[in-house]
C-alpha cells in the first residue's frame, strides 16, 4: 500500500491476522483511530516518509516488533518506550527534533 497518497488508515480491524503491514511514502498524518492498535498479530509497522507528527496512538501497540518512521515529523518518541525491546524505531533527521529523553 505504498506510494498511493493514503491520508488516514480506516478499517484496519478487518484484518485481525495481519502480520505486517508497510504505508510507506503516503499522506498519512495520524494513525489515531485507525484500529491498528487491535490487531494483536501485527508486528512490522512501516509508515516511513509521512506526515506523522505523535507518536501516541503506537503506546497501544504492544505485539510491534519493528517499527519504521523515519522521514516523518515526530519529534518526541518518549511514548513508546514501554513496548518490547526489540522495537525498532528509526527515526532520521527529517524528524527534526527527535529525542528519547
Amino acid at each position: 500500500m505504498d506510494n498511493n497518497s493514503i491520508q488516514q488508515i480506516e478499517g484496519a480491524t478487518h484484518w485481525p491476522h495481519l502480520q505486517r503491514l508497510s504505508l510507506a511514502h503516503n499522506l498519512i498524518a495520524s494513525v489515531d483511530n485507525s484500529g491498528l492498535d487491535k490487531l494483536d498479530k501485527l508486528h512490522h509497522l512501516c509508515l516511513v516518509n509521512n506526515l506523522i507528527a505523535s507518536m501516541a496512538a503506537f503506546q497501544r501497540m504492544s505485539a510491534l516488533a519493528e517499527l519504521y518512521l523515519s522521514n516523518n515529523l515526530v519529534d518526541n518518541a518518549r511514548s513508546i518506550f514501554h513496548l518490547k525491546v526489540n522495537v525498532m524505531c528509526l527515526l532520521s533527521t527529517k524528524n527534526s527534533r527527535a529525542y528519547f529523553a
